[in-house]
């Protein structure tokens, strides 16, 4: 992927990823407030040390997760955190294409993890999930509505 491909994914998995946290926020605040509380939102579970575990524990306290939903949600930040937190590296052939080193990995063969492949499971697993916490806020009875066109999809 060049750099400003890269650029452009690191925003979007951005912009997604905060939908994510802020649906899951907004299902915390209105099962426990019984309304969406912008300062409760802001100063609770925007602050620093609500991490997305936090939020994501939260959640599961809450609704029904099953460990593929779960699964999702983890593999989303898992991703996000890649992308906004992995030094990129340049190929070594010059090509002008970078990639993530993948530290997990002790075999030099799985070293790098392809940012275009990474972005193609972001956007995979996005729909369905935004969808299925959206339907899980719907369910508390939060006054939201999503379309299928809904650009925050694509």
């Amino acid at each position: 992927m060049k750099e400003n491909e890269l650029r452009l994914a690191r925003g979007k998995i951005a912009e997604k990823f905060i939908g994510i946290e802020q649906i899951i926020a907004a299902i915390v605040c209105y099962y426990y407030l019984g309304k969406e509380d912008v300062n409760f939102m802001l100063n609770i579970l925007g602050n620093d040390q609500a991490t997305f575990g936090f939020k994501r524990n939260m959640l599961q306290k809450l609704i029904a997760i099953d460990d593929v939903f779960l699964q999702n949600l983890n593999k989303l930040n898992k991703i996000r955190n890649i992308f906004l937190h992995s030094p990129r590296m340049g190929d070594s052939n010059d090509s002008g294409n970078f990639y993530f080193r993948n530290p997990e990995s002790t075999n030099p063969v799985n070293k790098e993890l392809d940012p275009e492949k990474l972005l193609e499971d972001f956007m995979t697993i996005f729909p369905e999930t935004y969808l299925r916490l959206h339907k899980e806020a719907v369910k508390l009875g939060m006054p939201i509505t999503i379309q299928k066109d809904d650009p925050r999809l694509t």
